[in-house]
């Protein structure tokens, strides 16, 4: 059947692949990004952290600000953004370069931040 040469090698690259499973989750496990439900961690973004994050921002952001600095995708970035403005929180404006950016209706938060 197989030869105790095959048998060894097959058993060795076998052993390497547990090895490097068992890294990986230990690595991303110590990173924050791994739990028990389902594996990995998404990051979530609260309307709280949006809003805290243009306050830092003056008072105004971007969806690539927000996306960069909540370490979030953009489309994620993108839908908390819209809602928000769509509750009246943000107004959609256009900066002189061209980039679409959010500024915050509130400017009493601005001022106490």
């Amino acid at each position: 059947m197989f030869s105790n040469i095959t048998f060894l090698l097959m058993m060795f690259m076998a052993t390497a692949v547990l090895i490097w499973g068992m890294y990986l989750i230990h690595t991303r496990a110590s990173l924050g990004q791994y739990n028990d439900a389902n594996g990995l961690r998404e990051n979530t973004l609260t309307d709280a952290k949006a809003i805290k994050y243009a306050v830092k921002s003056g008072g105004r952001i971007s969806i690539a600000a927000l996306c960069m600095k909540a370490d979030v995708s953009t489309e994620d970035a993108q839908r908390i953004l819209e809602n928000l403005q769509e509750k009246g929180i943000f107004e959609v404006k256009v900066s002189d370069s061209g980039t679409l950016y959010y500024e915050l209706t509130d400017k009493d938060l601005i001022e106490n931040k």
